[in-house]
């Protein structure tokens, strides 16, 4: 079951991604795409810091564990999305 929840996501965020930098593909509909990756990693992101939050009290290694992994997946995140739709942006004017 987790192999083909992993395939299913894997192939919907491949989609997603190539959709997005396809120029055949209208900018309104390129935009929609790109808002949608972003609000399911944040929504991702959020989950960890909550649940980090919520193990706080009671299980404190775990709840770095789990605030560091949201530290580092929002700093990979902001840096793909940076390199993958800022930067070539910038090269193409």
């Amino acid at each position: 079951m987790d192999l083909l929840i992993e395939f299913i996501f894997e192939f919907v965020f491949e989609i997603g991604s190539s959709a997005s930098k396809n120029k055949k593909i209208p900018k309104p509909i390129r935009y929609l795409i790109i808002l949608i990756l972003a609000i399911f990693f944040v929504t991702i992101i959020s989950v960890f810091y909550f649940v980090a939050f919520l193990l706080y009290k009671k299980h404190l290694l775990a709840s770095i564990i789990f605030f560091v992994l949201a530290t580092l997946i929002l700093i990979i995140s902001i840096l793909k999305f940076k390199e993958a739709y800022i930067e070539k942006k910038e090269e193409t004017k």
